[in-house]
């Protein structure tokens, strides 16, 4: 019985893991990265397109997976921890499950996909894309309540962000190096860029 529980654990600690990564990892693949990745027909950037055009619902899910899991493992741990040590088990269960969050569940899965969000976000989207679908009533009614709640503040619902001049930049690179674009083009829209600068100045 403490074998399953222990293999039980580990494996929450992996979700909790891949939900932390998975945040980081699209969040981080902008517009115009994920265009590409559309562009050069990747496997999985359907599944990454469809969970960027709802951002709220898709950090909803997450959200839900990971304090899903993350509950699960510290209540299996508690259990395994007072079994095995008594009155004082549960004391070290959260020092134990704060340790092992917080370097397996939070810091490298983060650090990782930070560094690696192309690669991440195709692997993980289809997975993601499913799971948002299995709890799309939850999903629905904690974005409602999330809109209720910003309304209630003063707040407005978050229109799309115009694209920044970084991002026009590797726009025309890409349209360039796709040959979506001819050269003088280019070279045309790179200039505009340029003097808006010096105007600016």
């Amino acid at each position: 019985m403490l074998i399953l529980q222990i293999i039980l654990l580990v494996v929450l600690l992996f979700f909790s893991a891949f939900f932390s990564g998975v945040e980081v990892a699209l969040v981080s693949l902008d517009q115009i990265k994920m265009r590409s990745l559309l562009k050069k027909k990747r496997k999985g950037s359907k599944a990454v397109s469809k969970l960027k055009k709802n951002p709220q619902r898709m950090i909803i899910t997450i959200l839900i997976g990971n304090n899903v899991v993350n509950i699960s493992a510290s209540v299996l741990a508690t259990i395994i921890a007072t079994d095995l040590f008594g009155s004082s088990g549960a004391g070290i269960a959260i020092g134990v499950m704060t340790f092992l969050v917080l370097v397996f569940g939070e810091i490298s899965p983060k650090s990782y996909a930070a560094t690696h969000a192309e690669n991440v976000s195709l692997l993980v989207a289809r997975p993601l894309l499913l799971l948002q679908r299995v709890l799309y009533p939850f999903v629905v009614a904690f974005e409602w309540m999330t809109n209720k709640g910003i309304k209630a503040f003063g707040g407005e619902e978050k229109k799309n962000a115009l694209l920044t001049e970084e991002e026009l930049k590797i726009a025309i690179e890409l349209g360039a190096e796709e040959k979506a674009i001819e050269q003088n083009e280019k070279e045309l829209m790179k200039n505009v860029l340029e003097f808006n600068d010096i105007t600016a100045k």
